[in-house]
């Protein structure tokens, strides 16, 4: 998933008071914490504090606290977030994977070190999510912690569509218990991703009639020897009321900033098309 996974990392941080709304945190470009491991930042950022690091996907700040909350209390916020689980749909689905001790055991054949951890807190190393998990995660973090039951019915009608036969109601899974507080931060900056400057989706959602909440996410993958990335972002919108989550994944699509548009463009087709008329800001684009 690459970097959409900070905002549960930046939940869990604040709700375990390893940062709080002003912490700063000093990105030269480079983590240093460790004498023998120090894995680059996409940037020089100097210090930010969580609403930044959202808004420019600093790696560092990320480290530091996945070292800080270690890999356990990572899996566990990531269990509530519905990452690494099965959402319950009706159909079958993997459950991925969030990676641990065991799991890396497991699989690699070798005992974890902290260096790990701090890789899986920025949504490398074994994390692996499916697109409905992740939607269901960024809907999670709209809504202000609930999270649902992902449907693919709603609900079932007569043959002649003239009667509705049964109706799904929505079904709680789990809530994630953080405050309100530190939600309303990370939704904060989740909205400075897409609004602000130096937003990694700002140039994508410039001059947009919405404001969207949202996460770039560049997630690195090596494949028979070749390094790509795949393209990644979660965003809901509009932003004060939410109605919707969307996930787009684009593999070997890039940065996650490159593919923003392409949520743009759902949001477009959701919120402004009625029939063949379009009401939106982007009249190049019509769909039927």
């Amino acid at each position: 998933p690459g970097s959409v996974f900070k905002p549960c990392v930046a939940c869990a941080a604040l709700e375990e008071s390893v940062i709080t709304p002003v912490t700063e945190i000093f990105c030269a470009g480079r983590y240093t914490y460790y004498e023998d491991y120090q894995p680059r930042c996409l940037g020089y950022h100097g210090s930010v504090t969580v609403h930044n690091a959202l808004a420019k996907s600093c790696n560092v700040f990320f480290y530091d606290c996945g070292r800080q909350l270690g890999i356990e209390r990572l899996g566990a916020y990531a269990n509530l977030f519905g990452l690494g689980t099965k959402t319950g749909v009706e159909i079958g689905e993997s459950e991925g994977t969030m990676s641990s001790r065991e799991e890396y055991q497991e699989n690699h054949g070798v005992s974890w070190t902290d260096g790990l951890t701090i890789q899986a807190a920025i949504g490398q190393l074994d994390d692996a999510f499916t697109p409905l998990q992740l939607a269901t995660y960024c809907a999670t973090l709209a809504n202000g912690g609930t999270r649902y039951r992902s449907r693919l019915i709603k609900e079932i009608c007569n043959y002649s569509m003239n009667s509705v036969v049964s109706a799904v109601e929505p079904e709680v899974m789990d809530t994630v218990g953080i405050d309100e507080q530190y939600l309303d931060v990370v939704k904060q900056g989740m909205l400075s991703v897409t609004t602000e400057s130096a937003g990694t989706a700002s140039t994508a959602f410039a001059n947009y009639s919405l404001k969207v909440g949202g996460k770039t996410g560049t997630a690195t993958v090596i494949d028979k020897g070749q390094e790509y990335n795949n393209g990644v972002f979660i965003a809901f919108a509009p932003y004060e009321n939410p109605e919707i989550a969307v996930v787009t994944v684009v593999e070997k699509g890039g940065y996650g900033s490159n593919i923003a548009q392409v949520t743009r463009d759902i949001f477009d087709a959701y919120f402004y098309y009625q029939g063949d008329t379009y009401k939106g800001d982007n009249p190049g684009l019509l769909i039927k």
